[in-house]
């Protein structure tokens, strides 16, 4: 099922005729994809007392933590819930950009930006996404207990780092 989800995504971000791309990510006219994706699941939340829950101090903390890995972002994506925007804040802020929002289930936001990106989601969304831009079925579901998975795409490689 989940080798199905990922050719539906690829197949979703088809490139329009004439245009030059390699099969698992977009390219520069050069031939070369510069872009380098950082995909993220949330930081740790106050607990499921609710459906959208906050940060927590330890979730803040991991945040803020991701955002000095990873520097200035060109854009930075997130899911609408609080979980994922506060998961985005500090590296949109140190970037002087806004958190974009974006519905799972396709790659186009990520395949129309160029330059350094943060995507933020969750559990069960980051590893396909990563699937999808690798071309891949290697990246399981994350485990509701692990919060520190860097996921790092970039030429259509994906790294697995932990922070």
């Amino acid at each position: 099922m989940r080798l199905l989800i990922a050719c539906l995504l690829l197949a979703a971000c088809s490139t329009p005729e004439g245009e030059t791309t390699n099969a698992t990510a977009t390219t520069t006219r050069s031939g070369t994809d510069t872009r380098t994706i950082y995909l993220v699941r949330h930081a740790e939340t106050d607990g499921p007392s609710t459906d959208n829950p906050d940060l927590s101090a330890t979730g803040q903390a991991r945040a803020e933590r991701l955002a000095g890995m990873i520097g200035k972002a060109d854009a930075v994506y997130s899911t609408d819930l609080r979980r994922t925007q506060q998961t985005a804040a500090p590296t949109a802020a140190r970037s002087s950009v806004s958190v974009q929002s974006y519905r799972p289930g396709g790659t186009n936001f990520i395949t129309e930006t160029e330059g350094t990106i943060l995507v933020v989601g969750h559990s069960n969304t980051i590893p396909g996404l990563v699937n999808a831009l690798t071309g891949t079925s290697e990246h399981a579901d994350i485990d509701e207990s692990n919060y520190g998975n860097l996921y790092v795409v970039k030429g259509g490689r994906a790294e697995v780092r932990t922070y």
